[in-house]
Parts: structure tokens; C-alpha cells; sequence
């Protein structure tokens, strides 16, 4: 079967869309901690 490389793109793009979701993720998620700890230690 010959491929056009077309699959091989949407894989690449896939994979860097899912990197850039964890990135988000895990930027958000860092940033609620700190403004929810943030809170607590100024009392």
C-alpha cells in the first residue's frame, strides 16, 4: 500500500497539538495551586 504521507502529517500534528494540551494543562493547573496556596500563607 502506498502512502502519500498524509497520515504521517496528521500524526505529527496530533501529536504536537496533544503536547501543546498537556502544556496548557499542566500550566493551568500549576498556576491555580500557586493562587490558591497563595492565599493560605499571607495569613
Amino acid at each position: 500500500v502506498a502512502t502519500t504521507g498524509v497520515d504521517r502529517h496528521y500524526a505529527y500534528a496530533f501529536q504536537w497539538f496533544s503536547l501543546g494540551a498537556a502544556a496548557l494543562a499542566f500550566w493551568f493547573t500549576t498556576g491555580f495551586m500557586r493562587y490558591r496556596n497563595q492565599g493560605k500563607s499571607s495569613s
